[in-house]
């Protein structure tokens, strides 16, 4: 992966590619085993004056089908503006204080996979806060799902200002 992280802007773009390689041997004589290979390109910017982040990100570009069959509905073909959020991930961070940041995020194929029929649900849908403190900081996020949701908390330590103080 490579990242690119503007001098004078607070502006930030990243490339990974993820599991490239080979599997060399299978467990099973039936077994066609591969590595879920995928490429993501990931933007971040916030405009000068004002408290948001916005974010993106752009996944498995080495496959333009859509990622996972669930996606597609038994009667119905899918449009091509389906296609093109199946491969995208947007976010946006409201800074409210320079140690508060207000997260949400939205997953479309996320959201197309776990709905229920007949009602949207949260599914596909991301909302967190992270507070900084010092050399900690905390994050607590909750993401959508149909019959419920994943929680999330987690906590960063600057281990070497830590370590350097004593």
């Amino acid at each position: 992966g490579g990242a690119f992280v503007h001098p004078e802007k607070d502006l930030s773009i990243g490339l990974v590619i993820k599991n490239i390689g080979l599997v060399l041997q299978e467990y099973s004589p039936t077994s066609t085993s591969r590595l879920p290979f995928d490429v993501q390109v990931g933007i971040s910017y916030k405009p000068a004056h004002m408290p948001l982040r916005f974010s993106g990100t752009v996944y498995n570009l080495s496959d333009y089908q859509i990622p996972y069959p669930g996606l597609q509905l038994a009667d119905e073909k899918p449009s091509t503006l389906d296609k093109v959020m199946s491969h995208l991930n947007f976010g946006a961070e409201l800074l409210i204080h320079k140690n508060v940041d207000i997260l949400l995020g939205y997953n479309f194929q996320r959201h197309q996979e776990l709905k229920l029929e007949g009602s949207g649900g949260g599914s596909g849908i991301s909302i967190g806060a992270l507070l900084k403190l010092r050399d900690i900081n905390f994050s607590f996020s909750r993401s959508g799902y149909a019959t419920g949701g994943a929680y999330q908390l987690s906590l960063n330590m600057n281990t070497k200002r830590i370590l350097r103080r004593k």
